[in-house]
């Protein structure tokens, strides 16, 4: 009579999940583990399902993770006792084995303690001997046939979403416009760097020309270059993912991701890929990259700079009135309109001895425009013997000093020094 193969470990590819856990000081000896096999020797009718019992005795209150190991290389979920006072508490599992294509196996299992502290209990040995087991006769000695099944290997699949800028200039920063999210739709943990150091998965964001990315980390370099890592496009910083599980990485984890500066206009595409080390087994190497198409143009700026800047009038040199008024002309010599700014003063001129100025609000000014303010200077209160004492005053005209304007062009917002004697009526 043929019997029907049943071979259902309680454990076997059982998923295990890391905690990171503070551990206090403890020492062995408070804890104490002990587990047996029923029946420990099974001859007869098969499948055969053993009992393991035990129990965890603990020296003092708290709570205690353990989990069972077998022979076969099983590991089970780590489970929690919480203990209200020194004692014990009982513990079971069970293993049903045997059967035509395993007829006979000599094992173990035992209990492993993982926190507070580490070790592990003395195995309980058991043996399955199926009836009718199938001998062959080598020599004068009579062997039993056993044969084993290995469980299937579960494994993490890790999978990766971007969401990138749909347009963007050379050298422009995108980082704050990029997040990568990664998803674990595999049946075992993955292990990120904060746990397993290097040897966690990481994310890499690269521009590149096509969607075909090659395999290992990409290079930064600040020339573009086929599948080019952008600059701080490396996510290292990563958590564990559990089967199922998933996590936002935003702004690539404050790196800049700054498209290269001597990219031609054209279509590419900002790419992510996780696992690029290859550091984590997965059961789908195939689906580790995700693309997004991204339109890399030169676009019109403004640029604001000072067109002249001179000595309007004097005043009266008397509190609470303006002693010098100066006269600004700003040009927009960019492509495009400066925006208005109505909420901080985009021109100021101050003396460089000391803060002592003025400034004033601009509006909209059109490409190629200019736009002339006065600017007064009041009675210095708070000193007045610095309008007299310390002339002539080095004067400068600024404009967005704050770099609240984004222009072409940053370096062209001042204007030269001129000189100014103390104010008429103060000397």
């Amino acid at each position: 009579m043929k019997r029907k193969l049943i071979n259902t470990p309680a454990l076997a590819g059982a998923a295990l999940v890391a905690l990171s856990l503070g551990t206090p000081n403890v020492h062995a000896q408070e804890f104490h583990a002990a587990l047996r096999a029923s029946p420990a020797a099974h001859n007869g009718q098969c499948p055969a399902k053993i009992t393991f019992s035990g129990r965890i005795r603990a020296d003092r209150a708290g709570r205690v993770q353990y989990r069972f190991i077998r022979s076969d290389g099983a590991v089970a979920p780590i489970q929690t006792l919480n203990f209200e006072r020194p004692g014990s508490q009982s513990i079971s599992t069970t293993w049903t084995l045997g059967g035509d294509r395993l007829p006979g196996y000599d094992g173990w299992q035992a209990v492993e303690i993982v926190y507070p502290t580490a070790m592990v209990s003395d195995r309980a040995a058991f043996s399955v001997r199926c009836a009718d087991t199938p001998r062959t006769t080598v020599g004068s000695k009579v062997k039993e046939v056993v044969r084993m099944t290995v469980p299937r290997r579960k494994l993490p699949d890790l999978k990766v979403k971007l969401n990138a800028p749909r347009s963007a200039e050379p050298g422009d920063t995108i980082g704050n416009a990029i997040t990568a999210r990664a998803f674990n739709v595999g049946e075992a943990g993955a292990a990120g760097t904060a746990s397993a150091g290097s040897n966690g998965y990481m994310i890499d964001v690269v521009l590149s020309k096509d969607t075909n990315v090659v395999d290992g980390f990409a290079a930064y370099a600040p020339n573009y270059s086929d599948d080019v890592l952008l600059q701080g496009g490396r996510v290292s910083n990563t958590v564990d993912l559990a089967p199922g599980a998933s996590h936002a990485y935003p702004n690539l984890q404050g790196g800049n991701g700054t498209i290269p500066a001597d990219t031609s206009p054209g279509s590419y595409y900002v790419c992510a890929r996780i696992d690029p080390g290859k550091k984590t087994a997965e059961s789908n190497e195939s689906n580790n990259v995700d693309c997004q198409r991204i339109k890399i143009a030169k676009q019109g700026k403004p640029d604001l700079m000072v067109r002249s800047f001179g000595l309007k009038r004097w005043g009266s040199c008397a509190p609470n009135n303006a002693v010098i008024t100066f006269q600004v002309t700003v040009a927009n010599v960019g492509t495009v309109a400066s925006p208005a700014v109505t909420d901080y003063a985009l021109v100021q001129v101050m003396d460089q001895h000391r803060n002592w100025g003025n400034g004033v609000m601009l509006g909209v000014i059109a490409p190629g425009a200019t736009r002339t303010v006065e600017i007064p200077v009041y009675y210095l209160r708070e000193d007045p013997a610095h309008m007299t004492g310390a002339a002539p005053h080095p004067f400068m005209a600024k404009v967005d000093p704050g770099n609240r304007v984004d222009e072409s062009n940053e370096g062209n917002n001042q204007s030269a020094t001129i000189n100014v004697g103390a104010p008429a009526g103060c000397r």
